[in-house]
């Protein structure tokens, strides 16, 4: 039950209109990182077991790093590209500890000696936990 106090703000409130607003503001958190493959015909030439991984950088709020793979098993005219976590200092990390509610999206693309983009050799994945 009401107190009087409480009826009389009732009353008085009655006859006013109430505002109020909000936002909801999301935005992707990006980032880049150009990875140079200088002397690509040579490495080309090493054995299928070698790989060579980029310095870490920072992108999207984690650390990551780039492993490549010049030759593999299964298409000769292919390379291997893998974008790997990099957790607590500790390359290829718990790729679980990347928060799972912040799905990843990146692109690999390949730009030509004068640095324009090749878009026939652009791939994007998106990783959803």
């Amino acid at each position: 039950m009401a107190t009087p106090a409480t009826a009389a703000a009732f009353r008085s409130a009655a006859g006013r209109l109430s505002r109020s607003a909000s936002s909801i503001v999301a935005r992707e958190v990006t980032g880049h990182h150009n990875l140079t493959i200088d002397g690509y015909k040579a490495t080309r030439k090493l054995p299928i077991t070698w790989s060579a991984s980029s310095q870490t950088f920072e992108a999207a709020g984690y650390t990551w790093r780039v492993k490549y793979h010049p030759n593999n098993n299964s298409w000769k005219e292919s390379i291997d590209l893998y974008l790997e976590p990099v957790v607590d200092g500790d390359v290829h990390g718990d790729a679980a500890r990347l928060k799972a509610d912040d799905p990843v999206e990146f692109r690999f693309s390949l730009l030509d000696g004068a640095g324009n983009l090749v878009p026939e050799h652009t791939r994007s994945v998106a990783i959803v936990s």
